[in-house]
């Protein structure tokens, strides 16, 4: 199970798994908002999120006081919607890694989260159906267990394995020699590059904060000053899913740092963001009264 993107809605698709289902306590939504956009011609990026944690352990989603902006390097962020522990976990086994390259791209730590990912799938896949039979999954595949049962159970163990995932999706943000970049990975462990659209989000209000993306004909020609308020706009319209918390967190990637929003700076872009989706009544009014409708009847009286 993988998660929703940007092409499913563009094509006007919503696949099975669009379907919130739960499975080994596995949710397809996880419950926030995670958003990235890159601007300055692709050489930066703003990031935003909630707040909202998913402890899988505890079937809980609350908002913490703790960012979700995690910093892989000086300029390259992850963002995740799922089960905070795994992904405690996953970027932990990163680091070790990512340290090791001098000036790591972009494209490159993307591949180890996803290899990483992987290998964090397998793990649990073999935890949960192999090992209380006493068997890997080196095993049960290459070694020819999977022959060996019977049918029925063979069938349902290779199908329920596939159909397990980490009901984890991740947003590698950063800008590196080469520009700025975002990649999404997902369940079984797909890589997918959005430079070309120039935008990503994840979690259950994906749909609102990619359809004001959309909406607004989002580019990389736009100034951070544009992308940073769109990008406050997209979150503020997810908060209308369900799940998605009303705190914020929004920054802005660059060459040589990340730089998080103060509360000062979210203050201002609450302020804009009211003036723009609740205009002033007497504006409107006038605005109506003065549209041209009214002369295509006294036209025809007159006649």
């Amino acid at each position: 199970m993988r998660g929703l993107t940007i092409y499913d809605i563009i094509k006007g698709e919503v696949p099975d798994y669009f379907i919130p289902r739960i499975l080994n306590r596995e949710v397809a939504f996880p419950m926030t908002i995670c958003i990235a956009a890159i601007c300055e011609s692709g050489e930066s990026i703003v990031v935003a999120s909630d707040r909202m944690i998913t402890a899988g352990f505890l079937a809980l989603e609350y908002e913490h006081p703790g960012s979700k902006l995690d910093r892989i390097s000086p300029c390259i962020v992850g963002l995740t919607a799922g089960d905070a522990l795994i992904v405690t976990e996953l970027f932990g086994l990163c680091r070790d890694r990512i340290q090791e390259l001098q000036t790591p791209a972009v494209a490159k730590v993307a591949e180890v989260v996803k290899d990483q990912f992987i290998n964090l799938r397998k793990r649990q896949v073999e935890e949960l159906y192999l090992r209380p039979r006493g068997l890997t999954l080196e095993e049960f595949y290459r070694e020819g267990y999977i022959n060996r049962l019977p049918d029925q159970l063979a069938f349902t163990l290779d199908s329920d394995m596939w159909k397990q995932g980490l009901g984890l999706d991740v947003i590698i943000a950063g800008v590196d020699d080469t520009g700025a970049h975002i990649y999404g990975i997902d369940d079984p462990g797909t890589l997918h590059c959005y430079d070309r659209i120039a935008y990503h989000a994840v979690g259950s209000g994906l749909t609102h904060a990619l359809l004001t993306l959309a909406g607004n004909q989002h580019c990389q020609e736009r100034s951070v000053n544009e992308t940073v308020f769109l990008v406050y706009e997209a979150k503020k319209r997810a908060e209308l899913a369900p799940g998605v918390g009303s705190a914020t967190e929004i920054g802005i990637v660059a060459a040589k740092k990340v730089v998080e929003l103060s509360d000062e700076d979210k203050r201002l872009l609450q302020e804009i963001y009211t003036q723009k989706v609740t205009p002033r009544l007497e504006d409107v009014e006038g605005a109506v009264a003065d549209l041209p409708f009214a002369g295509i009847l006294r036209e025809e009286k007159d006649g």
